[in-house]
């Protein structure tokens, strides 16, 4: 059977998923109290804003160790054991002729190249996108809570402008309304990952994961 694009995108989230929940379940073997992807706060509790584009973020977990009621909430980060690779590149036209393409990369810190901006673009697209996917939806069972964590400053470079986005557990529909995203921004191109990590050291392709 062929593997489409989205099989390939949610086996990417779902090593990420797999990754933090097992450490959930290592730390609560240990007598941890864990808090899923909690956002980080100000010591006003108020959730903290931070970076150009004023923008929140969440920890992986939070880890409460011992039976004092004011003890201190560890932050525990979470990371996947690597990046998918697979053969090249993954070439798709986006719904508004913006050309995608994927290349291999981690659910957890996901680069993402934007070729063709205007100079002076506003970003607010984009931070649109981060607010709606950083809201925990409702009606949720489990302690998955399906939001994205993070979405790094852009850098723009040569003509090329950066991010780097955490995708936490967002679903599969938060990565196709990021390359809406883009493409609001006025995005020619897309490039998801990094071509630097499609092949290993030795230079050889590897199989399916790394």
């Amino acid at each position: 059977m062929t593997m489409t694009l989205g099989d390939l995108l949610e086996m990417i989230r779902q090593d990420y998923v797999d990754h933090l929940t097992a450490m959930a379940e290592d730390l609560e073997a240990e007598g941890a109290e864990v808090m899923f992807e909690p956002a980080f706060r100000d010591d006003k509790g108020e959730v903290a804003l931070d970076g150009v584009l004023k923008l929140p973020a969440r920890v992986d977990l939070l880890a409460k160790r011992g039976d004092d009621p004011a003890g201190a909430l560890d932050p525990v980060q979470v990371a996947a054991e690597g990046v998918f690779k697979f053969d090249g590149s993954i070439d798709v036209a986006w719904d508004n002729g913006m050309a995608v393409q994927v290349m291999p990369f981690g659910w957890d810190m996901m680069p993402v190249r934007m070729e063709g901006l205007a100079e002076g673009v506003s970003y607010e697209p984009l931070q649109q996108w981060f607010w709606r996917w950083f809201a925990e939806p409702e009606g949720l069972e489990g302690p998955i809570q399906e939001v994205v964590h993070y979405l790094g400053d852009p850098e723009v470079k040569e003509g090329v402008t950066r991010v780097v986005a955490d995708m936490g557990t967002a679903p599969l529909e938060a990565w196709q309304d990021l390359l809406d995203a883009c493409a609001a921004c006025g995005a020619k191109k897309v490039i998801i990952g990094d071509e630097a990590t499609a092949e290993d050291e030795d230079g050889e392709d590897a199989g399916d994961e790394k």
